[in-house]
C-alpha cells in the first residue's frame, strides 16, 4: 500500500539537512502495495539557488566569537528517490516527522505516485544546501511500504512564538504548523484520506526553544515544564482528529556544535543543563500524556544520545573528527552549528530500526 507522510515541525535549524534543520513536528502517511524494485532513472538535477539564512539557535545578550568558515566543496546533487510511487496509489498512510527550511506548501502541489513529496523540489532546501536529511532517507529507502509526504516543518521554529520568540516574525511556529495541519489535512480531504491505523506522527521540536532562552533569568526548569506543556497540548489536538502513532524525538546535543564550544566551556556547560533538563522532561511528559489517552503508540528516539555517540569516536562512524565541518562527505558538521547529511543517516538508521515491523 502507499503511506502518505504529513511533516510538521517548529525545528531549530541545527541538523542542516535535505529539508529542513535538526527539528520536525508531524507525520502522516498511508500505506499501498509493498516496495519493489523499479526501472533505474536518470538522476534529478538538484536545483541551485542561493542558500537560506543559516538560522541560529543561539542569541544571549554576551560578546559572541566567531570563526571564519572554511571553505566548502560543492554539494552533491540529489538522487532520484528509491520508490518514486510509478505506479496506482491502492491506499495510504500517514506520518509526520522532517526539517526544512523551505517549507511546504499546502496549497501547492500535492504528494503524489509521480512526486512523494509534493512541493518543494525534492531534495529541498536546507542549512546544508540541497542535500537529503533523515526524513528523506526514511521514505525513500526505509519505507516499509510507500510513503507520501506532507511536511509542514518550518526551519527556525518554535513550540509557541508567544513564549520564545523566532528569530523572524515570519517562520511559522509549531502552534501554526499544527493549525495548519489540521485545517488543511486534518480533516481527511479526498487528496489525503488518512486513517488512524494508518498513520503516524513525528514531533522533533525544542532546539530553538532552548537556544533561544537558555541563558535568560528564571527558573529555566519550570520554563521547560510550560514549553512542553505547549508542546503537548498541541500533541492532544492531533490525537483528537484521530492521530494514534507518535514518534518523538529529542534534542540533539547542540551544546557540542563547533558554534558553541567556541563560546567556551562555561557557556557549553550552562546549556547542556538546561537542554538535558527538557529531554528528561520530555520524556517523562510521552509517559504521563500516554497514560491519559487510550489506543495510542508512542516511540521516543534518542538523538542527543545518538550524536554524543557519533562525536565521542566520530572515526568509528567514518568522520573525520568531531568539529570540522564543511561540504566534504567524512565531516559531521556542515557548517558550525548544522551535523552534516552522513550524520542524519545514522538517524535515519536508527528511525527505522524503531519503527521496525509497524509498516512505516
Amino acid at each position: 500500500m502507499v503511506r502518505l507522510v504529513t511533516l510538521l515541525t517548529a525545528a531549530a535549524c541545527l541538523l542542516g539537512s535535505a529539508r529542513a534543520c535538526y527539528e520536525q513536528c508531524t507525520i502522516s502517511a498511508f500505506q499501498g502495495v509493498p516496495p519493489r524494485p523499479l526501472p533505474k532513472r536518470p538522476a534529478l538535477q538538484a536545483r541551485r539557488a542561493p542558500p537560506p539564512p543559516l538560522l541560529r539557535a543561539l542569541q544571549p545578550p554576551l560578546q559572541l566569537k566567531r570563526r571564519a568558515p572554511r571553505p566548502s566543496r560543492p554539494l552533491p546533487q540529489a538522487r532520484l528517490p528509491r520508490h518514486p510511487l510509478a505506479h496506482p496509489v491502492t491506499g495510504s498512510r500517514s506520518v509526520t516527522l522532517t526539517l526544512k527550511l523551505q517549507g511546504f506548501d499546502i496549497t501547492s502541489t500535492k504528494p503524489s505516485s509521480a512526486n512523494v513529496f509534493g512541493n518543494p523540489a525534492y531534495p529541498g532546501y536546507t542549512a546544508c544546501g540541497s542535500v537529503t536529511n533523515w526524513i528523506d532517507e526514511m521514505i525513500v529507502s526505509y519505507n516499509e511500504s510507500y510513503i507520501y509526504s506532507y511536511n509542514f516543518a518550518y526551519g527556525g521554529a518554535t513550540i509557541d512564538a508567544a513564549l520564545v520568540t523566532p528569530y523572524t516574525s515570519t517562520v511559522k511556529s509549531m502552534t501554526d504548523q499544527v493549525n495548519d495541519f489540521l485545517t488543511n489535512v486534518g480533516p481527511k480531504p479526498s487528496y489525503a484520506p488518512w486513517t488512524s491505523s494508518n498513520s503516524i506522527f513525528s514531533f522533533f521540536i525544542g532546539i530553538n526553544d532552548i537556544g533561544n532562552s537558555w541563558y535568560q533569568s528564571g527558573d529555566r526548569a519550570a520554563f521547560s515544564d510550560t514549553l512542553l506543556n505547549a508542546y503537548f497540548a498541541l500533541v492532544q489536538k492531533v490525537y483528537a482528529v484521530g492521530g494514534r502513532n507518535f514518534l518523538f524525538i529529542n534534542i540533539p546535543c547542540v551544546d557540542r556544535s563547533p558554534y558553541m564550544k567556541s563560546q567556551g566551556s562555561s557557556t557549553t556547560a550552562a546549556e547542556k543543563i538546561v537542554l538535558d533538563g527538557f529531554n528528561t522532561k520530555l520524556a517523562a511528559k510521552i509517559t504521563a500524556w500516554k497514560a491519559t489517552v487510550s489506543g495510542v503508540n508512542t516511540w521516543l528516539y534518542d538523538s542527543n544520545k545518538k550524536l554524543g555517540q557519533i562525536l565521542d569516536a566520530p572515526t568509528s562512524y567514518g568522520f573525520q573528527d568531531g568539529t570540522s565541518y564543511g561540504s566534504a562527505t567524512n565531516l559531521a558538521w556542515c557548517n558550525d552549528y548544522h551535523v552534516s547529511p552522513g550524520v542524519h543517516h545514522y538517524f535515519a538508521t536508527d528511525v527505522k530500526n524503531i519503527l521496525a515491523g509497524t509498516g512505516f
